[in-house]
């Protein structure tokens, strides 16, 4: 068994998907947080750096216009000319100071200047009227002090209204700046911890596909595994059963009372339905495997309906109507897969007619409506209808409607699984409306391509031309049977006396190399799994030894496959080892002769196309 792969809560693995989702998104954001934060700290810096000078000048003119102030006081005083010069250049220097606030000058700081300005003016009214002698104006110096006065005052409050201003705006841009850090590291973390959980959801996700790799891979050995044993099981089973239906065939070949034929014919009705059940088994084995392959051929489905409706329609009930119809827009020549699109309606038709005990059954074709390269089937019945509660399961393998079904009808409840993988392939889809006591229907569509309807397709165009071999030919045709098993033996022997054809016996493919390379033979049945030498190995050794002699197509002898395996690739490889031809068992004297007057009846034994029988 496969170790299952680890089982992820889905909302785990959603919330991983949404973390991985967003991981972008965070890196986006983190890069927006360092720009802001950046940018803040650049705002703090430059506003700490002009609320200092402003600061730093307002205080300077506010020492200059205290020094000017003391120097004007004291010249009104003493009269002395260098003091009032010094008032005026510290005025100047506090009118330069305030000069210097570029890009900083509100309203407060332009009337400030304009006060300085008034203030320089009256104390160089006052300087001039000092060098020419006169006497001061005592309003104008009243003026000059009030107004040096209110000067000092307003820079004073200034200057604090500055530093509180630009203790503020420091205080809001250091919180700002510390809520960016803060989200700056949330944010980092964060996208560390998806960056961590992306590799570890990459992990998880290589882990998962390597165990899914494995399981699908074990699943496909599986498969493999099955398939072989299935066939296996199939060669063992025909074996045997060749022996039980060749002497019943033989059997029913005699003179027989009543009773016996009865008995016999049963026998042979029984070994068919197993046979049946065997063939459905290996389909499914087949199809589930992936060893079908479509053989798409122009073909009239009107005579290929026909065909279908007659062969499941000889054991039908007096009480039941079989019929099909076929819609005008169909077109009279389809490419498809002939052989499957006829197994999928024997499947169903069969069902219908076992499951009607009286009424009709009936089918109809039709071209799909919105794609004409769709071709619909319905097939309806009033038969016993399907419950609904078994509805959703009845295209499960070994499934029937009811446990009565089988005891009742018989079945192994595979032959809808089979007619749903085939519809599947076959690229359509199938659909069934059932109702218990009121009958069924069953839907189904193929893709078609259309044929050009000028070609030369006629309903018996894929009927094979096989001449019969007349007894005088029969009687000069030497025919080698290769088979290990007794039973077998005999039934092959004495149908090939029935058929007045002289045959000689080999038991493994030791023997029949040997007596081919004594004896000339038309033909040999080889069976393919003998002891020593496989009938595979036998039939190239005896081919080879032929071609190296000088000999041709002409003189070679024809070999056909007589064997259980009735796989494709068995087909393929008798094929490949130069046989002509492939019965499979169990084998029926009509197919035995069909296969003979078809291969012998070929001018001069040309090697003819394999068949599969």
């Amino acid at each position: 068994m496969a170790p299952k792969p680890q089982n992820t809560p889905r909302f785990v693995l959603t919330a991983i998907n949404y973390f991985t989702f967003l991981a972008i998104p965070c890196a986006a954001l983190l890069l927006v947080i360092y720009t802001q934060f950046t940018r803040s700290t650049e705002e703090l810096v430059v506003s700490q750096h002009q609320s200092h000078q402003s600061v730093a000048l307002k205080l300077q003119a506010l020492a200059s216009v205290q020094a000017s102030l003391r120097l004007y006081t004291s010249s009104l005083g003493s009269s002395e000319g260098p003091l009032i010069e010094g008032a005026l250049m510290e005025v100047s220097l506090s009118l330069s100071a305030l000069q210097r606030l570029e890009g900083q000058q509100d309203a407060e700081t332009i009337q400030l200047l304009t006060s300085i300005e008034r203030y320089h003016e009256l104390l160089d009214r006052a300087a001039e009227r000092m060098a020419k002698g006169l006497p001061q104006e005592r309003g104008t110096n009243d003026v000059a002090i009030r107004l040096a006065e209110r000067l000092r005052s307003s820079l004073q409050l200034s200057a604090y209204a500055n530093q509180r201003s630009a203790d503020k705006l420091y205080a809001e841009l250091t919180d700002e700046i510390t809520l960016y850090h803060r989200m700056f590291i949330v944010v980092s973390w964060s996208l560390v911890a998806l960056l961590i959980v992306m590799w570890w959801r990459q992990r998880v996700q290589q882990r998962t596909e390597k165990n899914l790799r494995q399981v699908a891979s074990e699943a496909k050995e599986a498969v493999k595994s099955r398939s072989e044993f299935m066939a296996v099981m199939s060669h063992e089973i025909r074996t045997p059963l060749n022996g039980v239906l060749g002497m019943a065939d033989l059997l029913l070949q005699t003179s027989l009372s009543p009773s016996q034929k009865a008995y016999t014919e049963t026998i042979v009705t029984s070994g068919d339905s197993l046979l049946a059940v065997i063939n459905d088994i290996l389909d499914l084995s087949k199809i589930e495997a992936g060893r079908v392959e479509l053989d798409n051929v122009p073909f009239a489905l009107a005579a290929c309906i026909k065909n279908n409706i007659q062969l499941v329609g000889v054991n039908k009930s007096t009480d039941v109507s079989l019929s099909f119809s076929v819609d005008p827009g169909v077109p009279e020549l389809i490419c498809a897969d002939k052989n499957r699109l006829s197994q999928i309606l024997v499947n169903l038709l069969g069902n219908a007619l076992k499951f009607t005990p009286s009424g009709y059954v009936k089918l109809h074709a039709f071209i799909d409506a919105d794609n004409d390269g769709v071709l619909r089937f319905s097939i309806n019945d009033s038969g016993i209808g399907i419950r609904e509660d078994v509805l959703p399961h009845i295209f499960d393998s070994f499934s029937q409607a009811d446990s009565t079904i089988t005891r009742d009808f018989g079945g192994t409840g595979l032959g809808l699984a089979i007619t749903k993988l085939l519809v599947t392939l076959m690229g359509g889809q199938i659909e069934v409306s059932s109702k218990a006591g009121r009958g069924s229907c069953f839907e189904f569509s193929i893709n078609i391509v259309k044929v050009d309807p000028f070609l030369d397709a006629r309903d018996d165009a894929d009927i094979e031309r096989v001449p019969v071999i007349s007894d005088v030919r029969r009687e000069s045709v030497r025919i080698l049977v290769a088979e290990d098993n007794i039973v077998n033996q005999k039934v092959i022997s004495k149908m090939l006396k029935n058929l007045h054809y002289e045959h000689d016996l080999a038991v493994n493919g030791v023997e029949a190399v040997s007596k081919s390379d004594k004896q000339h033979y038309d033909l040999i049945l080889m069976d393919l799994q003998m002891p020593e030498l496989s009938g595979l190995e036998a039939a190239d050794r005896i081919l080879s030894t032929c071609n190296e002699g000088g000999g041709d197509a002409k003189h070679c002898p024809v070999i056909v496959a007589l064997t259980a395996n009735v796989l494709e690739d068995d087909r393929i490889r008798c094929e490949l080892a130069g046989m002509s031809g492939f019965l499979a068992k169990p084998v029926k004297q009509k197919d035995l002769e069909d296969c003979l007057n078809r291969l012998l009846g070929a001018s001069a034994l040309a090697e003819a196309p394999l068949q599969m029988r």
